[in-house]
């Protein structure tokens, strides 16, 4: 990504164990160029303050936890999102139901995923994308901002002369600025972009209406969303035209929901995403999200695929492309003892 190079998953799970024998799960990756979260604040997050207070709470009641969680402290929301996600868990497992239906059950049977396209050189994102057609993916999401401009649009350039017409958007993570994106922008609109995703610093609502004033090719928002009040900002600021939703944002399950009611309301498209390098565990409580909102516009980007192993005895991944929960109680993903032993730090610092 323009900020960061990412080779391994860090992420954070929490267990959340009840007096009637029944544990939930929920996970949440460490992004501190994304979120500001480390492993090791978001653990002091959780242990220290989140944990005390849930002792003695019933784990339906979701949103009490919820404002509790937003009275003791200020973002923090992928600690928050851990948290909200094992309640979920634990309340399918007691009614025996998938977290989906807990969401208003479904409205779509699947959803597609994206295949992301991140070497920073052109041969290996032409290997990348040909790579994702023959598993049967439909979506293709090319990693910009890192490279000199001419290089991007030279790849930008082969992926179509070889692929043709596939569904293809960019991504530059905050990586340009205002004047460079507007340029950059207009070049690539001879390539039939499906949108361009947050061109500028996450702060720069001003310059990101600018850019949506200045070009045809739709934009939209991922790092300066992260609650249901940054999708109104961008609404008045004219700061986007899609949102991308992650639960890691938006403080899990809870908040994703609220956000996607105010973008149904606002007219607002959505991209329902992941942070890179979560296992299946977040990436079951996506796509439980995924199959249940309202309005899931482009697609679904779950990253869990790309990892060399995972931490559930049984990953939840995409087929051909498309991915659908499992129907079993909770988020449907049991974690392994055994992968959890080996894979746990024993050390933060």
């Amino acid at each position: 990504m323009a900020r960061q190079l990412v080779d391994k998953a860090l992420t954070i799970l929490v267990k959340i164990e009840t007096d009637e024998g029944i544990s939930g799960f929920g996970e949440t990756a460490a992004a501190i160029a994304f979120s500001g979260e480390t492993l090791a604040s978001l653990k002091f997050a959780i242990d220290k303050h989140v944990a005390p207070a849930l002792i003695g709470k019933n784990p339906f009641d979701i949103t009490l936890i919820n404002l509790m969680m937003e009275k003791m402290m200020m973002h923090n929301q992928g600690a928050k999102a851990a948290v909200d996600i094992a309640l979920y868990d634990i309340a399918g497992k007691a009614l025996g139901v998938p977290v989906y239906k807990l969401l208003g059950g479904r409205v779509r049977e699947d959803v597609r995923i994206t295949w992301h396209v991140a070497n920073g050189n052109c041969e290996q994102d032409l290997e990348t994308t040909a790579a994702g057609l023959e598993l049967g993916y439909e979506v293709f999401k090319l990693k910009v901002g890192v490279a000199p401009i001419e290089r991007e649009l030279k790849t930008l350039e082969g992926i179509r002369k070889k692929f043709g017409a596939i569904d293809l958007r960019l991504d530059a993570n905050q990586g340009l600025t205002q004047t460079t994106a507007i340029s950059f922008i207009k070049r690539t609109e001879d390539f039939d972009i499906t949108f361009f995703e947050q061109p500028l610093d996450h702060h720069f609502l001003s310059g990101m209406a600018k850019i949506c004033a200045a070009v045809d090719v739709p934009i939209a928002a991922d790092e300066g969303i992260f609650t249901a009040h940054d999708v109104v900002a961008n609404y008045e600021a004219k700061a986007a035209d899609i949102i991308s939703l992650k639960l890691l944002k938006a403080g899990g399950l809870t908040g994703a929901l609220a956000a996607a009611q105010i973008c149904y309301t606002l007219g607002f498209p959505i991209q329902m995403t992941s942070k890179i390098a979560e296992t299946s565990v977040a990436t079951a409580a996506a796509v439980h999200m995924g199959v249940s909102m309202a309005q899931v516009d482009y697609d679904c980007g779950t990253t869990n695929h790309f990892l060399a192993d995972d931490i559930v005895e049984e990953p939840l991944l995409p087929k051909k492309g498309r991915i659908r929960p499992f129907e079993k109680p909770g988020l449907g993903v049991n974690v392994s003892d055994e992968k959890l032993a080996l894979y746990t730090l024993k050390s933060l610092l």
